[in-house]
């Protein structure tokens, strides 16, 4: 076992817990931007190992970002449909989206991606146990999927993109999960929480978007040659690594819950 990858992801876990049930709107919202910020960082390497570029990409981001933030309903919903484009590329050979290697695809990829997690996080920071329950269904998925994948996998996933990644990890991913889920779905108040399939429903395409990100983010890698998006998490690699999951599943899942079966 992986001492560095469980004690950082029991520290991410408790800071988590904490910014979701403690932590204010604006300072919950701030956290974020931190995070993103940092995926952001390592994000624009795609377009430059220069950091003035670097710097000149986030700023960008950051003043588009605040410029969108009144367009809640069209931002989700062009990160959704972005996330279906993602699902069909990663589909065709990998020969033939070497254009996503061009710096205006970059830039426009890393708006899709980083952009619209702010806003669905802030948005569902407004429904906590619904935040929190998207965040233990991911965490868990992706720590389920890493140990049982680990020691059990043999039958890769896709193994052009991430030869690590297994369908007995994905299996193994998906139960833990779904446990951790239900567990969680058990507390909550039955007055504010949604029917246990819905719940089983939202989680399932929690996992599936996360799967998504994860290997769009290892597409991305595999094109510019780079193993790692960073060093910043011991035994996780950068924060992009660590939250490529959740650029896909928190804009989708905010998007289904606020505008598809209007949870409040």
């Amino acid at each position: 076992m992986d001492k560095k990858r469980l004690i950082t992801g029991l520290c991410l876990g408790v800071l988590c817990t904490v910014s979701v049930f403690c932590f204010s709107s604006v300072f919950f919202a701030a956290l974020l931007a931190v995070v993103l910020l940092l995926a952001a960082w390592e994000y624009a390497a795609f377009l430059s190992p220069y950091w003035l570029v670097k710097l000149l990409y986030l700023l960008l981001l950051a003043v588009v970002g605040a410029l969108v933030m009144p367009y809640m309903h069209m931002v989700l919903l062009m990160a959704v449909c972005f996330w279906i484009v993602a699902f069909i590329l990663l589909l065709l050979p990998f020969e033939t989206v070497g254009f996503l290697k061009h710096p205006l695809v970059v830039a426009l990829c890393g708006f899709l991606m980083l952009v619209p997690p702010f806003i669905a996080g802030y948005a569902l920071h407004q429904i906590p146990i619904m935040l929190y329950g998207l965040i233990l269904y991911v965490g868990f998925y992706d720590t389920g999927a890493y140990y049982v994948g680990s020691a059990y996998g043999k039958h890769r996933l896709a193994p052009v993109l991430s030869p690590k990644k297994s369908y007995e990890g994905l299996v193994g991913g998906l139960v833990v999960s779904l446990v951790i889920g239900t567990l969680w779905y058990v507390c909550l108040p039955k007055s504010i929480a949604p029917s246990l399939y819905a719940y089983w429903a939202i989680g399932l395409l929690a996992m599936l978007s996360a799967t998504l990100g994860d290997l769009f983010e290892s597409a991305l890698k595999r094109l510019f040659k780079i193993k790692d998006s960073g060093t910043l998490l011991p035994g996780h690699g950068g924060m992009l690594d660590r939250v490529d999951s959740l650029l896909a599943a928190l804009p989708v899942i905010a998007w289904l819950c606020l505008y598809v079966i209007h949870l409040k």
